[in-house]
C-alpha cells in the first residue's frame, strides 16, 4: 500500500496580471478566467524583448525548473517531517528541463545532497500521475519506504509575449509529492492512472530551442471530450459520497462537466486563476495549497492533464 505522507509546492514571486498581457499581445484572450499567472521572467524582459529568443529567457530568469523543484521538495519533508537522506528513490519530470543529461531527478539529488536511484519520468502535464500509477506497478518489496516525485516546469521561458494567446494561460511552477509504503500518516493512494493520447492530432509543440505553441481550439475540444470520458470510465464513486476534486481548470465549462460525472457533493479546489496553468504539478498544487488547512472530503481526487495530450487521474482516501 502506498500513501502520500507529505506535499510541497513552489512558485516564483513575479506575477503577470491579464491587464499586463492585454498590452503587449494584440491576441484574444480564450482564458479570461485566469486574473494572474507566476513566472520567473522579470516583467521589465517580457515588455521590452517579448521573449523573441528563449534562449535569452535563461540567462534573466529567477528560478530554474531545479531551484523551482527542491524549493517544494523541502516543503514537503518539513510537512512529511523528514530528512532528506530518507529518501531512497527520486523521480521528477517536466515540459522545459535546461538538460536532459543529468537527468532533472539527479540534479534534484545533487541539490539535497543524496545518492540514491533518480530518474525522469515525464509526459507533458500528468507527471505526477505518471509516476505515481508506475509506483503502483510495482512489487512492494522493490519500494523504498520513501519515495520522492517531483514535477517542474518553467514554461513562460519557452513563451512568445508577442503573438499567440498561450502567455494568457502558461505559468511556472513546482510541487513535491513524498510516498511512503508504510505508516498511516497522510492519504492512502487508492488508484492512480495515467493515459497518453497516441490518436489524436498534436494540438500542442515544445521547439526543442524555441516556443511553446497550442493549438486553439483542438486543444480546448481534446481536453473537454478526454476529461469527460476520463470522469466517466474511471471514477466509481456512488452519488452523494463527498469528494474533493484538486484539478486545473483549462476549459471554461470544466466545473459543470466534473460535477455532471462525478458525487452531487463534489468540492473543486483548482488554483489556475491564481497561478496560472503549470504544464505538470497540476491538480496536486492545488492540493498543496489546502494540506496544512484541513481536507474537509474523506475521499479527494487529483486531476492532471494538458498540453502532452496526457492525462492522469489519482484517488485518496483519508
Amino acid at each position: 500500500m502506498l500513501r502520500l505522507v507529505g506535499i510541497g509546492h513552489a512558485l516564483p514571486a513575479i506575477e503577470v496580471s491579464t491587464e499586463f498581457l492585454a498590452g503587449q499581445i494584440s491576441e484574444a484572450n480564450p482564458y479570461p478566467w485566469i486574473e494572474f499567472r507566476r513566472t520567473t521572467l522579470p516583467l521589465e524582459y517580457i515588455e521590452a524583448t517579448g521573449n523573441a529568443e528563449p534562449a535569452q529567457a535563461i540567462v534573466v530568469a529567477s528560478e530554474s525548473p531545479t531551484s523551482l523543484a527542491v524549493s517544494a521538495v523541502r516543503l514537503a519533508l518539513e510537512r512529511a517531517q523528514l530528512d532528506p537522506d530518507e529518501i531512497g528513490l527520486i523521480l521528477a519530470g517536466g515540459a522545459t528541463p535546461r538538460q536532459t543529461t543529468p537527468s532533472e531527478a539527479q540534479r534534484i539529488g545533487k541539490l539535497l545532497g543524496l545518492k540514491v536511484p533518480a530518474y525522469d519520468v515525464c509526459s507533458v502535464g500528468a507527471d505526477l500521475a505518471l509516476q505515481i500509477s508506475s509506483l503502483k506497478k510495482w512489487k512492494k518489496s522493490r519500494i523504498p519506504r520513501y519515495v520522492l516525485c517531483v514535477s517542474t516546469s518553467t514554461a513562460t521561458q519557452r513563451v512568445n509575449y508577442r503573438n499567440g494567446s498561450e502567455a494568457f494561460l502558461i505559468g511556472d511552477g513546482a510541487c513535491a509529492c513524498i510516498l511512503s509504503t508504510a505508516g498511516k500518516e497522510g492519504f492512502e493512494i487508492v488508484s492512480a492512472q495515467h493515459r497518453t493520447d497516441m490518436v489524436a492530432d498534436y494540438h500542442s509543440s515544445i521547439e526543442i530551442y524555441g516556443h511553446l505553441r497550442i493549438v486553439q481550439p483542438a486543444f480546448k475540444d481534446w481536453y473537454s471530450a478526454t476529461l469527460e470520458k476520463e470522469l466517466t470510465d474511471f471514477f466509481g464513486y456512488e452519488k452523494g459520497s463527498p469528494t474533493s476534486v484538486c484539478c486545473e481548470q483549462l476549459v471554461a465549462e470544466q466545473a459543470d462537466l466534473i460535477r455532471s460525472c462525478t458525487a452531487e457533493q463534489v468540492q473543486i479546489c483548482c488554483e489556475t486563476g491564481k497561478f496560472g496553468y503549470l504544464l505538470g504539478p497540476g491538480g496536486f498544487l492545488a492540493l498543496s495549497m489546502k494540506w496544512d488547512h484541513g481536507i474537509e472530503c474523506s475521499s479527494v481526487v487529483v486531476l492532471s492533464g494538458g498540453v502532452g495530450q496526457s492525462f492522469g487521474t489519482v484517488s485518496l482516501k483519508q
